[in-house]
């Protein structure tokens, strides 16, 4: 039986078809000469994530894959957030996998959650024809991981299921993260040598905690106010009740760098990746100082908008629209 892990990722694949052919059609029916595609990494729980009916183990194996929506749901307001707990060895701490699913896109009759849609209206109107394919991943584990998944596993898939179309949309792409989404931006710019890399016309990052953010050293040990009144208080504090949390003497902002967080306790519900990049996004790379992007076909490959800080992507507007 495969590992928890490599039957995740197969699922993940699976899903990821319907949506790499849905986008190659609408590319090929865009008569534009200019059009070109982009890839968009959300922030930290900015992309869907559903969850199987069924654990992962051998009996189970031969029902149908059944998953049902995680998060963003109305489930969240019934403790849902707690069925997203990681165990100590990366796996479900119920064995089930639980998957990305594109952008969180969540409606009520009095509310709305859909904060990248309005990029994609807006790249896809006025005479731009930016395609905009966004790609989730799951916000709980490492960067590194979605950024390997991403360049190993899903742009293959892409480039084989779109051979069969006239236009390849990866003749010009470029990618965009927002916030955490950044920095996983950041990890597949690092891969040089690679050579979807090296064809990549642009990488932009928005509002990246590339030197940290201090609040997530509070969100990381205390939970998250809001999901912490779902569940009935913080998991980590209920399981780990000697851990003490010092409160700030001074009710003010910081600019000290953020230590790096790339792992969680046992159980814990968030595992959000590295929160400080090894090595500083440069703006504009010139001739003489190549850096870590010298093979690929623009010089200023890396652009990044800074932000007051790493907005978590659900509580702000997200570039234009």
């Amino acid at each position: 039986m495969a590992s928890y892990g490599a039957g995740r990722d197969a699922a993940y694949r699976a899903r990821l078809v319907r949506d790499i052919e849905a986008f190659a059609t609408a590319y090929q029916n865009d008569t534009s000469p200019n059009r070109q595609t982009v890839f968009l990494f959300p922030g930290g729980m900015g992309s869907q994530l559903v969850r199987s009916t069924f654990p992962n183990i051998s009996f189970l194996a031969s029902l149908p894959s059944v998953y049902y929506l995680s998060w963003v749901s109305l489930g969240v307001l019934w403790g849902e957030a707690i069925r997203l707990q990681i165990a100590s060895n990366g796996d479900d701490y119920q064995h089930k996998y639980v998957l990305p699913d594109g952008g969180v896109d969540f409606s009520l009759p009095c509310f709305q959650l859909h904060p990248y849609s309005g990029f994609k209206t807006w790249g896809a109107s006025g005479g731009r024809a930016i395609h905009v394919f966004v790609f989730g991943y799951d916000w709980r584990r490492g960067i590194q991981e979605a950024a390997d998944f991403f360049l190993d596993v899903f742009l293959p898939d892409f480039e084989s299921i779109c051979a069969s179309y006239p236009i390849d949309p990866l003749n010009k792409y470029s990618l965009i993260g927002h916030s955490l989404g950044g920095m996983v931006v950041k990890a597949i710019a690092n891969q040089s040598g690679n050579a979807y890399v090296q064809n990549m016309h642009k990488a932009i990052t928005v509002g990246g905690p590339f030197y940290g953010y201090g609040a997530q050293i509070r969100r990381y040990i205390m939970g998250d106010t809001q999901l912490n009144a779902t569940i009935g208080g913080c998991l980590y504090r209920k399981l780990y009740p000697a851990v003490s949390m010092m409160k700030s003497a001074e009710d003010r902002s910081c600019n000290d760098l953020a230590a790096p967080m790339n792992g969680t306790a046992d159980r814990r519900i968030f595992r959000e990746g590295e929160m400080r990049s090894g090595a500083v996004v440069v703006a504009c790379v010139g001739r003489k100082d190549p850096a870590q992007m010298g093979l690929a076909e623009d010089d200023d490959v890396i652009e990044a908008f800074p932000a007051d800080r790493a907005d978590q992507s659900l509580r702000m507007p997200v570039l234009p629209g």
